[in-house]
């Protein structure tokens, strides 16, 4: 039952005033009235205190006092230890563009605090085209763990791969480099930011670009996630109260909950915009139309372990990052 409808049938049963039927409206809404169908999403919460998962790593030749630990994946290794990847901004001494390499921790445990360093995991090959690499995501399939990340300068979304989420060789592509699909930069200048869900038969790999410095988020389509197998890209948020800068639709993810596609999209490292949306392709169109919540917190990803989610972040500081529990209401 819609809002509306159940605004109609308390108005001709008991002929209330407006304001007294928009009260108990409400209450009916809260109390899960027609849950089932109800075509209204749930809203996530964050549940209980944050706890640090991660600080700033200590990078041997690479270590810079202004380092900050930016975009980053967690997700369970085969041997069911927890992997935590993080981009590391503004290091030293690394011989190209953009001063970003990715490190890795580990964890017995998603509830633990102080996960385990385990070293750098990845840095720049020039040999295959990248000059720079940011923003991982892992997404574990049929036995296989396939791990995305940005190349920033170039642009181009890149794959690894590996069996036991912990090693992985990069992808290549028919021309010997790194890059899933030609990515202009008249049309998606420094696109970026990848995450993955599989709807259907399809996986979705959504993505940020910023064209003209105004940032959108874009989504492409593959049946196998292989280079060469990806659709041409959709625009499915831009604008609206997240803003319309180059930084405003940053580390876009998506997250499925009763039916309901969330799009968490991040404008600042200060504040995430929630939309909830029935199509996966459609989230804002320069409006709030699917807007249902901010949550203070930057850049996050959703984990699932033993029926509870998890919601991980950056620290407000940019100096580790940080997990929660989430849940609706």
């Amino acid at each position: 039952m819609t809002v509306r409808e159940i605004k109609n049938r308390i108005f001709k049963a008991i002929m209330l005033p407006a304001a007294q039927i928009a009260i108990i409206t409400a209450v009916i809404l809260l109390t899960g009235c027609g849950s089932e169908n109800s075509k209204i999403p749930d809203i996530p919460v964050i549940e209980g205190a944050w706890w640090d998962i991660a600080g700033n790593p200590d990078l041997g030749p690479y270590n810079n006092k202004d380092q900050q630990n930016v975009d980053f994946t967690v997700f369970k290794a085969k041997d069911d230890t927890w992997q935590l990847w993080g981009c590391i901004r503004n290091v030293s001494s690394l011989d190209s563009v953009g001063k970003r390499l990715l490190y890795r921790w580990e964890s017995s445990a998603i509830t633990n605090t102080g996960w385990t360093p385990k070293g750098i995991a990845l840095v720049p090959d020039t040999t295959v085209g990248e000059r720079m690499v940011q923003s991982p995501f892992c997404y574990e399939a049929n036995g296989m763990y396939y791990l995305f990340y940005s190349d920033y300068n170039t642009p181009q979304i890149c794959l690894m791969t590996g069996t036991d989420g912990k090693n992985f060789t990069r992808v290549l592509n028919n021309k010997g480099k790194v890059g899933l699909w030609e990515m202009s930069q008249k049309d998606q200048y420094h696109g970026r930011d990848p995450m993955i869900i599989k709807i259907g038969d399809l996986y979705y790999c959504y993505y940020c670009a910023h064209p003209d410095f105004k940032g959108g988020v874009y989504c492409r389509t593959s049946s196998t996630m292989a280079p060469g197998t990806w659709s041409s890209y959709t625009k499915v948020a831009w604008a609206g109260s997240a803003g319309n800068t180059f930084t405003s639709a940053e580390s876009p993810f998506v997250f499925c909950h009763k039916g309901w596609y969330y799009l968490f999209r991040t404008p600042d490292q200060k504040k995430c915009f929630v939309y909830a949306s029935k199509n996966p392709m459609e989230f804002c169109y320069d409006n709030d139309k699917f807007l249902v919540a901010t949550l203070d917190l930057a850049q996050p990803e959703i984990i699932q372990d033993k029926g509870q989610l998890y919601i991980a972040a950056f620290k407000k500081d940019l100096l580790g990052y940080r997990m929660a529990r989430l849940g609706w209401k």
